[in-house]
C-alpha cells in the first residue's frame, strides 16, 4: 500500500532540499558602500559657485568623510583635497583652502596646479609674500604656466613691486599673446608709473582682442584725461557707462572728465548717479560737491563735503574744498580748521599750506601766514601764490608796525 504524503510536509520537505542546495545571500560591507556614497557626493561633476551654500557645506562634509576614511585610496584623497579646497574658496574661506592645498602640494610637491592655488588663496588672505612665493615654485615647476606668472603679477603688486609686476606680465603676454586681462593689467601698471603712451598701446591691444572690455575702456579713458585729451576720454566712459550702466565708477569717471570740460550740470548728474548706486563713494560726493562751488550752490556743496567726511574721515580733497568754501564766504577760522586737518593728513600738501596762509592773512594774523608762506615755499619755491603771499603779509605786519609806532610816539610840546 503506498501512503501519501500529507500536503503540509511535502512543501515542509521542498523546503529544506532547497536550503540544503541554494547558496546564503552574498553579505554587502556596509562601510564600502557608504564610503563609495561620500565619494561619490564629494566629487560630482558639474559643480559651480552658484551651488548654494548647504549644497557646497554638504559636499564639503563629504569630501572630509572621504580624506578621513581608511577606504581611501591615495587618488581619491588627492581628488577629495582638490574638491574641498575649491569649495572652501567659493565659500570665502580662504584659511581652510590654503591648508588643504598645503597638503595637496605635500603629497605631491611637483603639482604646479596646486602650488599655484595655494598662491591664490594666500593671496586672498593678504599674505601677499607668502603668495609669491608659492607661484615661484609654480613657475619653477611648469615655465610655461602663463596663469602663474600673471598671478605672480598680482602679488608683486601688491607687495608694491611695479617692475617686478611688469616682467611676469611680460612673460605671461609671450606665452598667452591673445589673453586681454593680461594687457589691461600691464597698462593699469604703465598708467600707475607714469608711462602714459605705453599704457594707452596696452589698453588698445586688450580692446582689439575684446571690445567690450570695460576695464579697459576705463583705464584707457583715464589715460587720456592725463593727457588732457577730455574728447576721447568722454568717448571711452561713454561706452563703458553703455556697457555697463550699473557701474558706479564709470559714471564717476565720466562725471570728472565732464568737470575738467566745465559741463558742470553734466558732472553734477553723473556724480548723482554713481552716488545712487554706491551711496557710500565718498569721492563722488566730494566730485558733486566741487561741481556745485562752480555753479555757486555752497550750501549744497557744503553739504555734500560734510557727508563725505563722515564717509571717509581720511578723504583729504574734502577738507581742503570745504575749507576753500568756508574761506570764499568769510568764515575764515572754519576754514582754517579744515586747511590744518588737510596738512595733518598729506604733510606735503602745498595748496592747503597756501591756502591756510591766505586765511590767516585774511584774519590779520600776519606772523601765522608767513610761517605757513614758508612752508609752502620750502616744499615748492616757485609757488606763485605763496611768495605773493608772503610779501604782501610782510608788508601789512610792516604797515602794522609803523602804525603801532606811531600810535605810542609821545606828542611834542607846543611852545
Amino acid at each position: 500500500m503506498v501512503r501519501r504524503i500529507r500536503p503540509f510536509l511535502a512543501v515542509a520537505a521542498l523546503a529544506a532540499l532547497g536550503a540544503c542546495t541554494t547558496a546564503p545571500p552574498p553579505v554587502v560591507d556596509q562601510s564600502a558602500a557608504r564610503y563609495a556614497a561620500l565619494r561619490d557626493a564629494c566629487l560630482q561633476a558639474g559643480w559651480t559657485g552658484n551651488a548654494a551654500a548647504v549644497e557646497q557645506e554638504t559636499r564639503i562634509a563629504a569630501c572630509s568623510d572621504v580624506i578621513h576614511s581608511d577606504h581611501a585610496s591615495s587618488p581619491d584623497l588627492i581628488a577629495a583635497l582638490r574638491t574641498r579646497a575649491g569649495l572652501y574658496v567659493l565659500a570665502g574661506h580662504f584659511a581652510d583652502a590654503a591648508r588643504d592645498y598645503a597638503e595637496l602640494v605635500r603629497l605631491d610637491p611637483r603639482d604646479a596646479v596646486a602650488q599655484k592655488s595655494l598662491g591664490d588663496a594666500r593671496r586672498s588672505l593678504g599674505q601677499c609674500a607668502l603668495a609669491a612665493a608659492s607661484y615661484d615654485q609654480a613657475v619653477r615647476l611648469n615655465p610655461k604656466f602663463a596663469a602663474a606668472f600673471e598671478a605672480r603679477s598680482d602679488a608683486f603688486r601688491c607687495l608694491n613691486d611695479p617692475a617686478k609686476a611688469i616682467d611676469d606680465l611680460d612673460q605671461a603676454i609671450q606665452l598667452e599673446p591673445r589673453w586681454p586681462d593680461l594687457y589691461t593689467k600691464r597698462g593699469t601698471i604703465n598708467a600707475q608709473r607714469g608711462e602714459v603712451q605705453a599704457a594707452i598701446d596696452d589698453f588698445n591691444q586688450a580692446l582689439q582682442l575684446r571690445p567690450r572690455e570695460v576695464a579697459a575702456l576705463m583705464g584707457r579713458g583715464d589715460a587720456f584725461l592725463r593727457l588732457d585729451e577730455y574728447g576721447p576720454a568722454l568717448t571711452d566712459f561713454d561706452s563703458a557707462v553703455r556697457l555697463a550702466p550699473g557701474n558706479a565708477d564709470a559714471l564717476y569717471h565720466r562725471a570728472q572728465t565732464h568737470f575738467q570740460q566745465q559741463d558742470y550740470d553734466a558732472a553734477i548728474q553723473d556724480f548723482t548717479r554713481a552716488i545712487q548706486l554706491s551711496p557710500h563713494l565718498a569721492g563722488a560726493l566730494d566730485g558733486r560737491g566741487r561741481s556745485y562751488v562752480r555753479t555757486g550752490d555752497y550750501s549744497r556743496a557744503i553739504a555734500d563735503f560734510d557727508l563725505a567726511i563722515r564717509l571717509n574721515p581720511g578723504l583729504v580733497a574734502a577738507y581742503y574744498h570745504r575749507g576753500n568754501v568756508y574761506s570764499q564766504k568769510g568764515y575764515y577760522q572754519q576754514a582754517i580748521e579744515d586747511y590744518t586737518q588737510a596738512i595733518k593728513l598729506d604733510t606735503r600738501f602745498t595748496a592747503a599750506i597756501t591756502n591756510r596762509g591766505d586765511a590767516f592773512m585774511s584774519r590779520g594774523d600776519y606772523d601765522l601766514a608767513i610761517q605757513d608762506y614758508d612752508r609752502a615755499i620750502t616744499l615748492d619755491p616757485n609757488d606763485e601764490q605763496a611768495l605773493q603771499g608772503r610779501r604782501q603779509a610782510r608788508l601789512e605786519k610792516a604797515k602794522r608796525a609803523s602804525a603801532k609806532d606811531i600810535a605810542i610816539e609821545p606828542s611834542t610840546p607846543s611852545k
